[in-house]
């Protein structure tokens, strides 16, 4: 009979504390992703989709950070990442359709509005057309499946992390994901473009989860670590979906003037000039925040955090 890892070994206390977190942390975002599985039975469909994809995101990196460690569990990521793409381009909709209802709301003039409305129509088709294709992808996965896959694949990550060197495994986890986000870090004297700003945004997220995931190994640093990701993360979410929108409007615009509609073209001016600004500001914004961002002093933290309780010496 195959011998488990608490038969062979002495299991050290801070294993055990980390098999329960590993095991609390899959139960959240589980019951996140199953409760939200069918968005449009929820109260707020538009926030079910979001908690859909973000749980989906945080379990993957479950395999994304530990897989190394169960390299026959890979398939795992497959199904997860499928719920991800699938309900992400509904997600752009509809923050589109919510930032459309706003401008129309501060719009300036009649003409603004009535340009305004015109792409909301387009947009609203589009995430009408894109909730019955997010329907039909989720319908074509088990969510039955992937429950039971979560669970062999928590079974076989806890007899790893039982008797595995916990200060080895988040070194191995965070050090390339904090050196990768520093470098991706503009200079704060330079105007990051849209789709930089994107990359960096998405940088911080990985390590985010990483660090959410392995936060016992962190010990008294974790907060403050977490609470700097936070900090530099804030102003890049909303860029990026203005960045998204301003996409949308531009190219409605150049479909209104092939079609010779100069009036609707023109209402859309003010609009695209305010989209244009805003993300102008949030970058700004964020640049001004990275510029008192220590990289040297927050990748010592994270390194000297790992070193830090006193079991992990």
């Amino acid at each position: 009979m195959k011998q488990a890892p608490e038969d062979a070994v002495l299991i050290a206390p801070e294993n055990r504390e980390y098999e329960r977190h590993l095991r609390t942390y899959v139960a959240r975002h589980a019951g996140a992703l199953f409760n939200n599985w069918d968005f449009e039975a929820r109260k707020d469909p538009v926030e079910a989709v979001h908690d859909l994809r973000v749980a989906s995101r945080r379990l993957r990196a479950l395999l994304e950070v530990l897989g190394y460690l169960v390299p026959d569990q890979a398939s795992k990521r497959q199904a997860l990442r499928k719920v991800t793409r699938g309900a992400g381009a509904l997600r752009e909709w509809d923050v589109n359709s919510e930032y459309l209802a706003e401008a129309i709301g501060h719009s300036t003039s009649h003409l603004e509005a009535a340009a305004l409305e015109y792409v909301a129509v387009r947009v609203d088709e589009e995430r009408a057309s894109e909730r019955k294709l997010t329907k039909k992808r989720l319908k074509r996965l088990s969510p039955e499946r992937i429950q039971k896959g979560l669970y062999e694949l928590v079974e076989d990550l806890v007899r790893a992390v039982l008797v595995a060197p916990l200060d080895e495994l988040g070194r191995a986890a965070l050090e390339p994901r904090v050196d990768t986000l520093l470098a991706s870090l503009p200079d704060p004297t330079a105007e990051g473009g849209g789709e930089q700003l994107h990359q960096v945004r998405i940088h911080i997220k990985r390590l985010r989860y990483a660090v959410e995931l392995l936060a016992p190994l962190l010990g008294a640093g974790y907060s403050d670590i977490h609470r700097q990701l936070k900090d530099l993360q804030q102003d890049l979410g909303r860029h990026h979906d203005l960045y998204v929108l301003q996409g949308v409007v531009l190219a409605q615009r150049d479909l209104l003037n092939t079609q010779g509609r100069k009036h609707l073209v023109m209402g859309l001016a003010g609009p695209l000039h305010r989209l244009a600004a805003e993300q102008r500001e949030l970058a700004q914004a964020f640049l001004r925040g990275s510029a008192g961002f220590r990289p040297d002093e927050f990748r010592r933290l994270v390194l000297d955090s790992l070193r830090g309780p006193a079991a992990l010496r």
